[in-house]
């Protein structure tokens, strides 16, 4: 497992992550998504339970060149609603942070 601590953008070396098929990226906001490991560029997006009525999104991009990954645009979304049928409002994030990559 990786503790990379990335904000928004950052690099990150994951020894052995060419022995996985897909790695586990944990962002900040409590949402996990799966990432391949094959080399090029990848979406990595997740959905959590934010509380009450609400849910989060986590979105990031992926380069991977052999064991490095290069994250971009690590951002989130927060949707919320005060009840069933009641207006949805969206918030939206900069700088989510990536707390753990695993698998």
């Amino acid at each position: 497992m990786a503790r990379p601590g990335i904000k928004h953008d950052g690099t990150v070396t994951i020894p052995g992550l060419k022995g996985r098929a897909a790695v586990t990226v944990a962002f900040g906001s409590g949402a996990s998504g799966v990432m391949p490991t094959s080399d090029g560029t990848h979406v990595v997006a997740a959905a959590a339970d934010g509380g009450g009525s609400s849910v989060v999104t986590a979105y990031a991009t992926a380069s991977i060149s052999g064991e490095q990954v290069t994250f971009k645009d690590v951002i989130y979304n927060r949707y919320v609603s005060s009840g069933l049928g009641s207006a949805l409002i969206f918030g939206a994030g900069d700088a989510e942070t990536i707390v753990a990559i695993y698998g």
